[in-house]
């Protein structure tokens, strides 16, 4: 198991070590729920008391976890994302430890808001999405692909096709996807490069449970990768 020890889970001393595979396993499956036998992508375990989430499945990876990580560290925490407390592999199933974040999802709580309430957590998503523009690839090695080791995209409307994940590489990776995808642009409006989340929807965007709500945490970055910036 990765774990890290400088994470707010073990400095804070709640646990001697994270959940066993085996309590988490049973914990789901004590819930009564279907799907916890889901083997594929099951769902995540959430233990109040450790102020701990498990996502875990064969459909989960660890390249999630390390894109955690990397927008927390170059956002200097401005961006919300889930602290990662560790990871393990187990028999082609990753888990990935990470903090409980305290609210609800957008998708509960929209059609309660106000108008004005709705606007200024749109103005933070915008905020928010600008700031995740502004991390950079090293401008000598350009590409479209996952966060990490240039892998092929995750996006789901494109894993299907081989043709079409990449990864792109080079001075011209946005104009080699765009002719995988049969797309034609003019070469003066090629779009830059930029990290996108790439499924902020309102299940995935936590909102804060007071009567004034502000987004909480950005969940659920399987699909973020480098992308054309109109993706």
């Amino acid at each position: 198991m990765k774990i890290f020890p400088e994470s707010s889970f073990f400095q804070e001393g709640r646990a001697p070590a994270l959940p066993s595979l085996a309590e988490v396993r049973d914990l789901n499956l004590k819930t009564g729920n279907v799907a916890a036998t889901n083997l594929n992508y099951p769902p995540s375990v959430i233990i109040p008391s450790l102020g701990v989430v498990i996502k875990y499945g064969l459909s989960v990876s660890i390249v999630e976890a390390q894109t955690q990580i990397m927008v927390r560290e170059e956002s200097q925490g401005r961006i919300p994302v889930p602290e990662i407390f560790g990871w393990i592999e187990d028999n082609g199933q990753t888990f990935i430890y990470m903090s409980l974040i305290e609210g609800d999802t957008l998708a509960d709580r929209w059609g309660g808001l106000s108008d004005d309430e709705k606007q200024a957590i749109c103005e933070e998503l915008h905020h928010y999405v600008k700031l995740l523009r502004t991390l950079e690839q090293d401008p000598r090695d350009k590409y479209i692909g996952d966060n990490l080791g240039k892998n092929p995209l995750t996006d789901i409307y494109v894993i299907d096709r081989p043709e079409l994940v990449g990864p792109f590489q080079g001075e011209d990776a946005v104009k080699q996807l765009q002719d995988a995808c049969g797309i034609e642009i003019d070469d003066d409006l090629v779009s830059p490069i930029v990290f996108t989340h790439n499924d902020l929807i309102s299940p995935n965007i936590m909102i804060t449970p007071d009567p004034n709500p502000k987004v909480a945490a950005l969940n659920d970055w399987a699909q973020s990768g480098w992308y054309p910036a109109y993706w």
